[in-house]
Parts: structure tokens; C-alpha cells; sequence
């Protein structure tokens, strides 16, 4: 037993360590410097001497970047063609072609930077321009006798009234094509003549008609004559101006 325990004392202390907790000090472990974040290194600056090309595919950007020599890099924008970038720029498409590598222009990713050589500024379109009014010659030589919109006498008068001599030849104040001939209680004998950008010009109370519908007549051509049909009172010509089926007032219009 003495020689048991003896045998016992001097064995060296194993630690057990199946199912025990161990709670390691940190000085246990070596230290280890946090990993860097997984970031893509940041693109150098474009930076394309004369005859250099950067390859579109090779930079994402949202808004126009300048290059000292050689040209521009500019992001392709949704619903942009590399059409629209030519117009731009003034570059021709073949040269973007060329010069950026594209085989099909149909199939470039948004914001894809296009290199646009010998580009020093975007050219900026001039705002659009509203459309002139038209000027028209007056169908009838004569006085008017009753102006456009509400007087006194009417409610509304839709065109001018101008005095005239029954007889007396009545001509297309513009270029257009006879849209409607027609005999009413209202107009009378009435011709239409529809022009470009929407406009028409309306002639009234006629004694007689020199055109059938779908003629095209030129400004000056005798069209009809000075009647009294419809509801006139004394010869003279109703003349409407309709724009886009509203009647305006005619005289801004003529010469």
C-alpha cells in the first residue's frame, strides 16, 4: 500500500478534458489582425492618350467623365443609342464602333462607359422651336363687316364676315386640300379647305362652287363665289379658321 501510493503521488497531472467546461484566458491564443473587407480595389482615374482606347466594357459610370487628351468616356444611359451618344457628341457611329469594340450595339449593358474620341463637350440640342403660325391671304377683297366672337347682335360669330358682290370669285387663302363641299341651312353653300398642322379655313353662303371634294388647290385659286345661301343676310363671305377643329379669330393670320 505505502509503495501504491507513493506510485500514485509521483504520476504528473493529466488534465481531463471530455466533458469539461474550459474557459481559455486570451493570452492563450495567438492574436490575429481583423481580415481586410472583401472590396474590389478601387479603378484608376481613365486616362487615354492620343490613339489610346479603354474598352467600354471596362469602367461603370453615372455621369460624363472628361479625359485630358484623346476623347471623353461617357456612361451609356437607359433608353440612350449609341446613335443618340453620335448626335451627342457630333461623332460619327462607326467611330464609336471602332473605337470601343462593339460588334453589337444592340446589347450594351446600361451604364457601360463609351468612349467617345476627339470629344471635348457634349453639344447640346437647341429646345424646340413652337410651330410658326400660318399666314394667310385674304380670300375675299372687301370690308368686314362683322369681326370674331360675341358682339352685341350674336352670341359667338365663329369666323369674320367680309362684304362682297354676289358673283365675285372667292379663293383659297392657303396651299390644301378640299376636305368637304356642302349646302346647308346655316352655311349655305360651303367649302372646306384642310392644311397642314392641323389647320382648316371655312368659306360660307356661296352662290356657286369651283371645286369638289379631294381637290388640291393652291393659295389664290378660285374655289367658290359671293353668294347669299344659308342664313345670310346681303352677299358676303362667312370665313372660319379652325384650328384643329376649334375655330380661331382669322384676322392674326392674314396678310
Amino acid at each position: 500500500m505505502l509503495i501504491r501510493r507513493l506510485l500514485i503521488l509521483c504520476l504528473p497531472a493529466v488534465p481531463l478534458v471530455a466533458g469539461c467546461a474550459i474557459n481559455p484566458r486570451p493570452d492563450d491564443f495567438e492574436r490575429v489582425a481583423p481580415s481586410m473587407p472583401w472590396d474590389e480595389p478601387a479603378l484608376p482615374e481613365p486616362a487615354a492618350g492620343d490613339g489610346d482606347v479603354v474598352h467600354a466594357s471596362s469602367h461603370v459610370a453615372s455621369s460624363p467623365i472628361s479625359v485630358a487628351q484623346g476623347g471623353i468616356y461617357h456612361p451609356l444611359e437607359r433608353g440612350m443609342t449609341l446613335y443618340k451618344l453620335s448626335k451627342t457628341y457630333g461623332v460619327p457611329v462607326e467611330t464609336l464602333l471602332a473605337a470601343n469594340e462593339i460588334e453589337d450595339a444592340s446589347s450594351i449593358p446600361v451604364g457601360t462607359l463609351i468612349f467617345v474620341p476627339g470629344a471635348r463637350q457634349r453639344l447640346e440640342a437647341e429646345p424646340p422651336r413652337p410651330p410658326a403660325e400660318p399666314s394667310l391671304g385674304w380670300p375675299l377683297e372687301g370690308r368686314v363687316t362683322s369681326p370674331f366672337g360675341s358682339s352685341a347682335r350674336r352670341k359667338h360669330h365663329a369666323g369674320i364676315d367680309i362684304d362682297g358682290k354676289a358673283g365675285q370669285p372667292i379663293r383659297a387663302a392657303r396651299d390644301g386640300r378640299v376636305a368637304r363641299v356642302a349646302d346647308n341651312a346655316r352655311y349655305g353653300l360651303l367649302v372646306v379647305v384642310e392644311h397642314e398642322d392641323g389647320y382648316a379655313t371655312w368659306y360660307a353662303h356661296a352662290s356657286g362652287l369651283a371645286v369638289v371634294r379631294g381637290d388640291e388647290v393652291t393659295a389664290g385659286q378660285v374655289i367658290a363665289y359671293v353668294g347669299t345661301s344659308g342664313n345670310a343676310r346681303g352677299s358676303h363671305l362667312h370665313f372660319e379658321v379652325r384650328r384643329h377643329g376649334r375655330p380661331v379669330d382669322p384676322l392674326p393670320f392674314l396678310r
